[in-house]
């Protein structure tokens, strides 16, 4: 893996295929014990409420396992709510996948209230929360944050 090669985070897209991926990364630890492992962000997470708990048991990996959430893609999941709800408050992120800047932002302030939602949170602590995991994954990346 070039992410584990570099020590930098990695963005995943993933579609109808968490199941496999959960076996590659179990195989993977098993067969490179001593590698280093990169953070991993599942980019608008469409998997099952149950794929989160799985991921976060990996050992020695679960903690490397970021679960990011946006409008245009999880808008409407029913399952997206659950999932959202048993992703732990260090481990959450938000975001546009929006092509259009300026849509964007109502996009950022759409899933923002829906993870607010879900987690029974304050607008104003999903936004300090979700901002807090995201300096805590891209102060990996040198410049960022900093």
């Amino acid at each position: 893996m070039l992410a584990s090669k570099l020590k930098k985070p990695v963005n995943m897209h993933c579609v109808r295929a968490f199941g496999y991926l959960f076996d590659y990364f179990k195989a993977w630890r098993i067969n490179n014990p001593e590698a280093y492992f990169p953070t991993v962000i599942f980019h608008s997470y469409s998997g099952s409420p149950d794929m989160v708990n799985s991921y976060l048991k990996i050992p020695d990996l679960g903690k490397k396992f970021y679960f990011s959430f946006s409008h245009v893609i999880n808008h409407g999941n029913k399952h997206t709510i659950v999932s959202m709800q048993k992703v732990p408050e260090d481990r959450i992120l938000i975001e546009t996948d929006h092509i259009d800047v300026r849509a964007g932002m109502d996009h950022i302030y759409k899933v923002l209230g829906s993870v607010a939602e879900a987690k029974s949170w304050s607008l104003m602590k999903t936004a300090e929360q979700t901002m807090l995991n995201a300096k805590q994954v891209f102060s990996q990346c040198n410049g960022v944050f900093q």
